[in-house]
C-alpha cells in the first residue's frame, strides 16, 4: 500500500490566470513545468523557548531542537473549458499565499458535496448575530447538524468535517473551510486527476438540499460591490457608527495573550475601533485599514505571535441598496432576503412592555445610575438588583438577576443602545437569568440574595420569586429612537429572535421596550 500524504488544496480565483504572478514574496522556486511551480523555504533547526524555561538543567537538549520547511505548489490545470490554479500547501506554506486570491468556501463546498447530513464529525462556526464569538465543536461519531450546538438564525458555517459518503471520488475524512483538508495516496505525479475530480465535485449543488441554510448567509464576492460595501463601512466608521466595532478574527488561546499593539509602543488589552482610529491620522479611504496592521503579543515570551490588519478586525452591519450586509473577518456577507423578511416580521410581532419607563436625561451618566433614580422614584414597587450578583455553580460564576424586580413580577433588565454586541449581551442576560430560577437550587440563592438586599433598604414587602413562569423578562433599551418598538440593527433582532425562542420553551413571558434618551 503506498503512504498516503495529508494535504491543503486552495482553489485560485478565476480571474489570477498568470501562475508565476501569484506569489510576490518567496526564498527559493522550483519550475517543474510550466504549469506547475513549487515554492518553499528551508529552515534551521531552532530551540523552542520552553527548552530553556524548563529543561535548563540538562546539558544536551539538541535533541529537542526542531525546523519548520515550508512549501506551496501552484498547478494550472485545464478543466474543460477553462484554466484554473490550484494551491497546495505543506508545512507552514500558506504563507506564500495572500488571501486575496483563494477562492471562499471553496473546500467548504467541496466537502458538503461529499458527506451527506447525517455523518458530519467536526463543525468551526461564529456567531454573527452578538458577539462574534468563534468555536469548534466535535462528535466522536458522525452525527447531524442537528445534534451539535447550532443555531441555523445566527451561527455562519466557516468549516465542516465528515466521512466522505462519495466513495468514487474520496473514501474517508474530508474536511473544508477556504482550504480543502484531505489524506490521500496521490503524489506529484498523478495529482492532476484528483484536482480535476475536485473541482467537478466543487462546481456541483448537491449540498443545498441537505445543507439548506448554508446560503441563509453567502459571501459578497463581486469586486466592484465590494468596493462600494468598503466605501459606506468608511462613512459608518467617520460618522462613529456604533454598528461597526472590531475584536479578535478567531479563536485564540487567551491564556497566551500578553496584549495587542496598533503602533510600536501602545499595549491594548482589547482591540477597540476608537482606539485603532486614533492611531491612523486623516482616515478617509478602506486601504489604511488594510495596511494598518494589529500585533497580538505573546506572555511568555513577548514576542509577536499573530498579526492581522484593522481591515480584517473589523465586525458589523450595513444596510446597503436596501439589502443587508455584515463584514466579518475581513469578509463581506449578503443575507437572503428571505431570511430578512423573516427576522424583520418576527421582531414587528414583538410584544411591547406596558411599563411606562421614565426618561434617560442628560444629567443621568450610565444605566446603573438610571437604575438608581427610577428605583427611588419608584419606592414603593420595584427593588433595585443591578450588580447584585448571585454566585452560583462553583468558581467565580455570578448570575444577575435582573437589574429591577417589580412588585408586579417583572424582571427588567437594562442596556444602553450601543451596537449589535452589546444588545446580544442583554437578550442573553435575561435568558440565562430565566433558566437558572427555573432551577430550585438557584432559586433558593437568588431569593437569598433578594431577602438580603431588602433588609438592606429597610424593605418589608416580599419580593421573592416562588415560580418563574408567572414572571416577566421585560428587555429595556435605552435610546434615543422615537419609535414604540426599539429601533435595534438585523443582527441584534436575529439574537432576540433566538431569546423569544427559548424563553417560550419554558413558557415564560418576554417583552421589549424603550427607554427614551432626552
Amino acid at each position: 500500500m503506498n503512504n498516503k500524504t495529508k494535504l491543503s488544496i486552495y482553489l485560485i480565483k478565476s480571474e489570477y490566470q498568470d501562475i508565476g504572478q501569484i506569489v510576490d514574496e518567496f526564498e527559493n522556486k522550483q519550475i517543474i513545468d510550466e504549469n506547475t511551480l513549487l515554492y518553499y523555504k528551508q529552515a534551521d533547526a531552532i530551540k523552542p523557548t520552553w527548552v530553556s524555561s524548563f529543561f535548563s538543567s540538562i546539558e544536551e537538549t539538541s535533541y529537542l531542537y526542531n525546523a519548520n520547511t515550508r512549501a506551496l505548489l501552484l498547478k494550472k490545470i485545464r478543466i474543460d473549458n477553462e484554466f484554473r490554479i490550484f494551491g497546495i500547501v505543506f508545512g507552514y506554506g500558506k504563507s506564500f499565499l495572500n488571501d486575496k486570491f483563494i477562492e471562499e468556501r471553496f473546500g467548504l463546498k467541496v466537502t458538503l458535496n461529499t458527506v451527506n447530513e447525517n455523518s458530519l464529525r467536526r463543525i468551526s462556526k461564529v456567531q454573527i448575530g452578538g458577539n462574534q464569538k468563534a468555536s469548534n465543536e466535535q462528535m466522536p461519531s458522525k452525527a447531524n447538524i442537528n445534534e451539535f450546538d447550532y443555531n441555523f438564525d445566527s451561527d455562519l458555517i466557516n468549516g465542516v468535517t465528515g466521512v466522505s459518503q462519495n466513495t468514487d471520488y474520496l473514501q474517508g475524512i474530508i474536511s473544508g473551510s477556504d482550504s480543502l483538508n484531505v489524506t490521500v495516496e496521490n503524489t506529484l505525479e498523478n495529482i492532476e486527476g484528483f484536482l480535476v475530480d475536485t473541482y467537478h465535485v466543487y462546481k456541483l449543488d448537491n449540498y443545498k438540499n441537505n445543507f439548506p441554510w448554508v446560503d441563509q448567509i453567502t459571501h459578497v464576492k463581486n469586486k466592484a460591490l465590494i468596493s462600494n460595501l468598503d466605501n459606506e463601512l468608511v462613512k459608518l466608521i467617520k460618522d462613529n457608527n456604533p454598528n461597526i466595532w472590531m475584536a479578535v478574527p478567531g479563536v485564540v488561546e487567551w491564556d497566551y495573550i500578553k496584549c495587542f499593539k496598533y503602533s510600536n509602543s501602545q499595549e491594548c488589552e482589547d482591540i477597540i475601533i476608537d482606539e485603532v482610529m486614533s492611531t491612523i491620522e486623516n482616515f478617509s479611504d478602506i486601504t489604511q485599514l488594510k495596511r494598518k496592521k494589529i500585533k497580538c503579543i505573546g506572555s511568555l515570551n513577548e514576542l509577536v505571535i499573530d498579526e492581522w490588519s484593522a481591515y480584517k478586525c473589523l465586525f458589523g452591519e450595513v444596510i446597503y441598496e436596501n439589502k443587508t450586509y455584515c463584514i466579518n473577518n475581513g469578509q463581506w456577507y449578503r443575507v437572503d432576503n428571505d431570511y430578512v423578511k423573516k427576522i424583520n416580521d418576527d421582531y414587528e410581532s414583538s410584544v411591547v412592555s406596558d411599563i411606562i419607563f421614565d426618561d434617560y436625561t442628560k444629567d443621568i451618566q450610565n444605566e446603573g445610575e438610571y437604575t438608581k433614580q427610577y428605583v427611588k422614584k419608584h419606592k414603593n414597587d420595584c427593588l433595585n438588583l443591578d450588580t447584585k450578583v448571585v454566585r452560583y455553580g462553583g468558581g467565580r460564576s455570578s448570575i444577575e438577576i435582573c437589574d429591577i424586580l417589580r412588585k408586579d413580577k417583572k424582571l427588567i433588565h437594562i442596556k444602553m443602545y450601543s451596537g449589535s454586541a452589546t444588545l446580544s449581551h442583554l437578550f442573553n442576560q435575561g435568558v440565562v437569568s430565566a433558566e437558572l430560577l427555573t432551577d430550585s437550587n438557584f432559586l433558593l440563592a437568588a431569593n437569598t440574595k433578594i431577602d438580603e438586599v431588602s433588609k438592606e433598604n429597610n424593605i418589608i414587602e416580599d419580593y421573592s420569586i416562588n415560580n418563574i413562569n408567572d414572571y416577566e423578562v421585560v428587555f429595556a433599551i435605552i435610546s434615543k429612537d422615537e419609535s414604540t418598538l426599539p429601533r435595534i440593527p438585523f443582527f441584534s433582532k436575529i439574537s432576540y429572535s433566538n431569546a423569544k425562542r427559548r424563553l417560550n420553551s419554558m413558557k415564560i413571558k418576554y417583552s421589549i421596550c424603550k427607554i427614551h434618551k432626552a
